[in-house]
């Protein structure tokens, strides 16, 4: 009967127990502050288009956006090289392989023919209001390292994608 008890109690326990696999907004956030992989392959340049809604405010320089993705794609083994460009910059030399800008910024200046790979960080943190800060609108740490890990998964997507078709 003591076996029995226990076996049956031990079957709940293990019921319970999910298949531990984190949320996807969990892993996000563990590759985005993931130690960077050894640069291999090919790099690959991205240009981000600089906006307030991609970046808490008053939020340390390590904890911007544009900071994190770098080491994030890597961790996702894109040798990626981010430049950050204000709206309505010009390219840079050499070009980028792919241009991220929030999907509300209206003009995002002459692409040169670069993809332009839209995300929108609002419906991203829409009715999670642990990712934003108190004004409403901005992400803060927790916020920036989740909209991180969904660009990442974008990015690694859409330059598969660019490589699939160059093919």
């Amino acid at each position: 009967m003591r076996t029995a008890l226990t076996l049956l109690l031990l079957g709940f326990a293990l019921a319970s127990c999910d298949n531990g696999t984190p949320p996807q907004e969990v892993r996000d956030r563990e590759i985005a502050r993931g130690d960077s992989l050894p640069v291999m392959g090919q790099e690959r340049r991205l240009a981000v288009i600089a906006q307030g809604s991609f970046d808490g405010t008053g939020l340390a320089a390590e904890q911007q956006f544009h900071m994190l993705l770098e080491p994030a794609l890597r961790a996702r083994g894109i040798n990626a090289i981010i430049v950050l460009l204000e709206p309505g910059t010009p390219l840079p030399v050499p070009r980028p392989e792919l241009v991220l800008a929030d999907s509300r910024i209206p003009d995002t200046g002459d692409t040169a023919g670069v993809p332009v790979l839209r995300l929108d960080a609002a419906a991203a943190l829409a009715g999670k209001p642990d990712l934003v800060q108190a004004d409403g609108q901005h992400p803060n740490a927790l916020g920036v390292e989740a909209l991180v890990g969904a660009a990442g998964r974008q990015v690694a997507a859409e330059l598969s994608v660019q490589a699939v078709s160059e093919k």
